[in-house]
C-alpha cells in the first residue's frame, strides 16, 4: 500500500519551515503526533553578536504553526491551548519553490479572548497587508464561531543572505515583543 502523497508534501514543508526558522532561532519541535498541542515549532529568536568569537545571543521567544495553504486555519480544538499560551503566535504559509515561509501575525488573540471569551469555533485567516482592517480584526459571535483576521508581517526566503535577515529579524522581534 503506498503513502499519502499529501503527508510527505507536509513533512517536506516541516523541514523547509525548520532551516528556514533555524537561520535567525533556536528552535524546539514537539517530537511525536501525540505532542501536537497547536503549534509546529517553538522558536528562540538570536542575535549573533560580534564579539571576538561570534555568540548566539537569545531575545524574543514566538511559537507557530506552519501550512502549505493561507486558507482559513481550523482551530477549533486548539482555543483552549491559544488562549493559555504565554508567547506570541504565529503563522507560517510555506511555499516550495521558490523556497519561502509569508509569516502572519495571531498577536490579537488575547483581545479577541477578552472580546468573546471562549467561541465555540475559532479560524485563524492570514490576511495580506492591503486587505487588513486593523478596526475589523475579528468577525463572527461566540456561538457560531470567530474569524481572526491574521496581518501579514514579512517574508523569508532560503535565498536570502544573513545581512538581509537582520532587519526582517528585528522586525519579527519587535512584533514579539509587543505580543
Amino acid at each position: 500500500m503506498g503513502h499519502l502523497y499529501k503527508l510527505r508534501v507536509g513533512w517536506e514543508d516541516e523541514r523547509l519551515a525548520h532551516y528556514l526558522l533555524s537561520r535567525f532561532s533556536f528552535v524546539a519541535q514537539p517530537t511525536t503526533v501525540a505532542d501536537d498541542v497547536g503549534s509546529d515549532f517553538f522558536c528562540t529568536i538570536f542575535n549573533v553578536v560580534d564579539s571576538p568569537v561570534q555568540m548566539a545571543e537569545p531575545r524574543g521567544s514566538f511559537a507557530i504553526q506552519v501550512k502549505s495553504g493561507n486558507g482559513p486555519i481550523e482551530a477549533h480544538n486548539k482555543i483552549d491551548y491559544l488562549q493559555h499560551l504565554e508567547i506570541p503566535f504565529f503563522i507560517g504559509v510555506l511555499s516550495q519553490s521558490p523556497p519561502r515561509m509569508d509569516v502572519y501575525t495571531a498577536e490579537l488573540l488575547p483581545l479577541l479572548f477578552a472580546r468573546f471569551g471562549l467561541p465555540n469555533k475559532l479560524w485563524l485567516c492570514p490576511t495580506a497587508k492591503e486587505n487588513y482592517d486593523p478596526q475589523v480584526f475579528c468577525s463572527g459571535d461566540v456561538q457560531t464561531g470567530v474569524r481572526l483576521n491574521c496581518p501579514y508581517v514579512l517574508t523569508f526566503e532560503a535565498t536570502e543572505s544573513r545581512d538581509s535577515l537582520r532587519p526582517k529579524v528585528d522586525l519579527l522581534n519587535t512584533v514579539c515583543m509587543r505580543a
